[in-house]
Parts: structure tokens; C-alpha cells; sequence
């Protein structure tokens, strides 16, 4: 395979001169000099421009002389950039733009001051400056509102954007770049930038790859014997679905089995493709039951997930069922039931009999074990029935959004859903409802999340094994 070669800047270093350059990191020895560098500047107004100049307007001769001087500025921050001298690329963008700022109060019509100004901020924040992406931002946005044939303006703030990791925006402003202009280096360019931010957003999502090495996996405290730090609770895999196991043990107290082999296979099936597609390989599988209520729900916890006939029948379409499917699933991936358990573990009154339980050192599998477990069953009944917390709810909106993405079906429906289900019975809102309440803001926050995906390709909606189950069932209810 031939060697990976550095990834070219999508930028040009000189606006006329087009020219590939490495992405430069930043440490933490020159960002502290770069903050101190850009604090004269950062409680500084933005200069004000009027717009493209009128024809026949002369331009003051101060504005060409103090282009080519910013240009100066702007080359050596470049160079200074290649030498990986971040402090002094940084001093030379300042100086730079206190010439820009100074030229545009003289001359406030000059497209090539305002543009060069926003490519300025823009390097700022590229060169690893706290604050010059949404410096850019801002000027390069009040640019466009006053002069919207500046494609230059359109340009960095794309890029401005997708470094500051919005790939709606990113994406937006690429698309209209794309939209205005005919040069080919540019055109690919901004395809680029499309194509980054969407891999950027697509595959940055997922925080939980090391949870259980994490210190949201475990409780530790002071011992006074030793006059160590002691982990008096871990969580583990095998913990996570021993709890899993007696949680649904009492669950499963009063539901009849569904009894229908095929759709029993058929959710598997669709579990199974949601987990291959999902962000990172479970230390355990997810089983299936579909149990018989006319309850529009569903629960999951490590290992298990239980399905409700009612849901079954009410999903007008597969994606529908996915939805559900995959926002329950995200609850396992982002390991809420433990993470709760390790909070309340810290954060409870009764915290004193967990330190307690681990003074034996021979105790720690017996009791300490038990003591887990019935508390761990506790905490996850407790967040099935009255249900989890907002901030839990709407991270599972968002990894859920990921994972049927992922597995090829069209996230929408994540909202179209509960809102449809909602619109059902606002009055005596469905049993999934209650515990997944669709705040206004939290339907409101996942919408607009979505617009973050590429939906340009063809998602699944549907399928046939879906329709047919849903016959046998008897549709909605």
C-alpha cells in the first residue's frame, strides 16, 4: 500500500496563489502566548463595511498601499506557519489586521480590505487562537448581509464552520459557493468541505468507546486504613447485564410472550443490523422479546430489549420502528442504567453502606456483589418506569439518530414519530410518551440535529417483511 501523504490544506495560503499546505497542531505552550497576543484586540468593534463600491467610485489611494502591506503580514504568518512558529504567525496576522481594520475605517466601500480582514480572523483561528472562528464568523457573516456577490465572504465562512464543528452551516455555505461560482478549484474544494464536515459529524459522535475504563464507571474514595483511594464500585460488562437480567425478570411479570416465531426473528434481525452498524462492538448481544400489550413502548437495558406489541402495530413503516428501536438501543451504548448507578452511588445517603461493604477485602464479590445488583435493579426500574432524565433522553435522541443512520434508514422519523404519536392522544399521552417525554424543545433540538445528515441518498423506508408482520398483527390499533 503506498504510504499515507500529508492531508493538503483545502485552503489557499494566498488568495491569488493557490498553494497545499499540512494541517499545523497547536500546543498548548503557544496557545496560552496566542491569547495574550489576541486580548488587545478581542473587546475591539468590528470595522464597518458599506458594500461593494459603486462604478466609477474612485478608491483611496491609502487602501491599495495598505493591502499590499497586510499582504506582507499575511505571508510571512504563512511562512511562519510552515516553520511551525505559532506565536510568530500569530503576531503578523495581529498586524496584519490592525492595517485591514485601519484601511476599512478610511476606505469602508473596499471589498479586498473586508474579504482579506475575514480570511484574517479565519487564520487566526486556523493557527489555533481561542475566538478567531467566531470572529470570522461574525465580520465574514455581516459581509455577506451587505454585499452578496462577495463568493470570498461565502468561502471561509464554510470553512470557519466546519473548524468550529457545525456541518449544517459548513455545509450551507459550501452548497451556496457552489451555487454562485464556476471556478473548478473551488468547486472542489467546497465539495471537500461538504465531505469533511459530513465525516467529521458522522463519525464524531460517539463518547463512550472507553467507558469502562472511565471515572463514570466507578466510584472511588478515600480510605482512611490504608490512606489510599479505593474503587468501591466498578462497573463491568458482566455487571451491567447480571442487573440487565433481574430488571427484565420483573419486567416480564405480567406480559404474555408474543408467541410468533417470525416476528420474533424478524426484530432480531433488525436488532442486530442496528448494533453492526452502531459505533462500537458491545461486550454482550441484545436479545429480543416481544411480549403482548397494547402498550405503544419499549424498554432496553444491556443485553435485553423488550417490545410491545402496540408499538408493533401502531409504526406505520420500518423506519418508524427503527426509530424507536435504535433510540433504545443508544440508551445501552451510552450505558445509562450504570451511569446512573455510579451518581446515585456517590451522590445518596446510603453511599456510607457501599464504602462500608468493601472493609474485607474477601467481602467485595459477596456483598459488594449483591449490593449492586439490587441497587443497580432498583436505579433501572426506576428510570423504565417514571423515566430518564432529560439530559438521557436527548442523547439518546442524538445516538439514536446515528445508529439507524448508520444501518441505512432515514433518522426523520425519529421526531416525525413521537410527534405523530403525540398528535394520537395529547390529552392521555401514550405509555411511550410518558417515559420519553417530546418536550417542545427536545423535538424542537433533535430537528434540528438532523439537518446536521447528508440525506441526499436513497435511506430505507420500508420493507416487505415489515408490512407483513404488521398484517399478521393486525395493524394499527
Amino acid at each position: 500500500m503506498e504510504p499515507r501523504r500529508p492531508t493538503p490544506c483545502p485552503l489557499p495560503i494566498h488568495p491569488a496563489d493557490p498553494r497545499t499546505c499540512r494541517r499545523m497542531g497547536v500546543f498548548l505552550v503557544w496557545v496560552a502566548v496566542a491569547q495574550l497576543l489576541a486580548a488587545p484586540a478581542a473587546g475591539q468593534n468590528f470595522p464597518e463595511y458599506l458594500g461593494p463600491r459603486a462604478t466609477g467610485q474612485p478608491a483611496p489611494s491609502v487602501t491599495a498601499e495598505a493591502l499590499a502591506a497586510a499582504q506582507g503580514h499575511l505571508d510571512a504568518a504563512f511562512q511562519a506557519g510552515w516553520d511551525q512558529d505559532y506565536a510568530r504567525g500569530l503576531a503578523s496576522l495581529q498586524q496584519a489586521e490592525g492595517i485591514l481594520t485601519e484601511a476599512l475605517r478610511e476606505d469602508p466601500y473596499s471589498r479586498d480590505a473586508a474579504e482579506t480582514l475575514g480570511v484574517v480572523y479565519f487564520y487566526r483561528g486556523y493557527f489555533g487562537e481561542e475566538g478567531g472562528f467566531p470572529q470570522a464568523v461574525r465580520f465574514l457573516t455581516r459581509v455577506l448581509e451587505v454585499d452578496a456577490a462577495s463568493v470570498a465572504a461565502g468561502r471561509y465562512l464554510a470553512h470557519s464552520y466546519h473548524h468550529s464543528g457545525d456541518p449544517r452551516s459548513a455545509r450551507l455555505y459550501a452548497d451556496w459557493v457552489m451555487t454562485v461560482s464556476t471556478d473548478p478549484n473551488l468547486l472542489s474544494e467546497m465539495d471537500e468541505v461538504k465531505r469533511s464536515a459530513d465525516l467529521a459529524f458522522l463519525g464524531g459522535w460517539y463518547e463512550y468507546s472507553d467507558f469502562y475504563g472511565s471515572d463514570e464507571a466507578r466510584v472511588i474514595s478515600f480510605d482512611a486504613e490504608t490512606r489510599r483511594m479505593v474503587t468501591r464500585l466498578q462497573v463491568t460488562p458482566e455487571l451491567e447485564t447480571q442487573l440487565a437480567a433481574r430488571s427484565f425478570q420483573q419486567l416480564a411479570e405480567g406480559y404474555r410472550p408474543l408467541g410468533d416465531d417470525l416476528t420474533q426473528r424478524y426484530l432480531q434481525s433488525i436488532v442486530d443490523r442496528l448494533m453492526a452498524a452502531s459505533p462500537v462492538n458491545l461486550p454482550y448481544p441484545v436479545a429480543v422479546d416481544a411480549v403482548e400489550s397494547d402498550q405503544v413502548n419499549a424498554y432496553a437495558l444491556p443485553g435485553r430489549l423488550m417490545v410491545h406489541t402496540g408499538l408493533l402495530r401502531f409504526a406505520e413503516n420500518e423506519a418508524e420502528l427503527v426509530a424507536v428501536l435504535a433510540h433504545e438501543l443508544a440508551h445501552i451504548y451510552a450505558h445509562h442504567a450504570a451511569r446512573q448507578l455510579v451518581l446515585d452511588s456517590r451522590n445518596r445517603d446510603w453511599a456510607g453502606a457501599l464504602i462500608s461493604l468493601t472493609g474485607i477485602r474477601d467481602r467485595v464479590g459477596s456483598d459488594l456483589g449483591r449490593w449492586a445488583l439490587d441497587r443497580g435493579t432498583e436505579v433501572a426500574l426506576d428510570l423504565i418506569h417514571r423515566g430518564y432524565q432529560r439530559g438521557h433522553e436527548e442523547e439518546a435522541d442524538r445516538y439514536g439518530t446515528h445508529i439507524a443512520f448508520n444501518a441505512g434508514y432515514n433518522p426523520t422519523f425519529m421526531t416525525s414519530f413521537f410527534i405523530r404519536l403525540f398528535e394520537a392522544d395529547s390529552r392521555s399521552p401514550i405509555r411511550l410518551l410518558a417515559t420519553h417525554p417530546p418536550y417542545a424543545e427536545r423535538i424542537e433540538s433533535t430537528s434540528g440535529y438532523l439537518e446536521n445528515f447528508p440525506l441526499e441518498e436513497e435511506l430505507q423506508l420500508d420493507s416487505r417483511e415489515f408490512q407483513e408482520m404488521r398484517s399478521r398483527l393486525g395493524g394499527a390499533r
